[in-house]
């Protein structure tokens, strides 16, 4: 009677001993995933655009002020995908009529992208 009280005290002490370990270890695998996903950069807001924005910038050979200013005019107007200015003239010639130091570079822009 005495083995069979120590084999059932031993059975459930391995029985605890293996549950804290399972324990441990799938806590160990939450934080990792949890690190993990912390630690990729959020993805832009504009990410799926940006390709064709840049493909849409080069094609038509515009400089780095011009780019600049795209960017900056897709902001201001509160336009998700910046390449939509390629398609949507009024943002760029609301820019052109501002007064501001980059009014005429817009006005450029305008004839240049939609010749008029």
């Amino acid at each position: 009677m005495n083995l069979k009280m120590w084999l059932g005290v031993a059975l459930v002490a391995s029985m605890a001993v293996f549950w804290v370990v399972y324990f441990i270890l799938e806590r160990q695998k939450k934080q990792k995933r949890q690190t993990k996903s912390q630690s990729r950069p959020a993805p832009k807001k504009n990410a799926r655009s940006r390709p064709v924005f840049d493909e849409l910038c080069e094609r038509h050979q515009l400089s780095e002020p011009e780019v600049s200013l795209l960017k900056s005019t897709a902001k201001q107007s509160g336009v998700d995908l910046p390449a939509m200015l390629f398609l949507e003239p009024a943002h760029l010639r609301k820019a052109s009529e501002s007064g501001d130091a980059n009014a005429a570079l817009a006005q450029g822009l305008v004839t240049k992208l939609f010749g008029a």
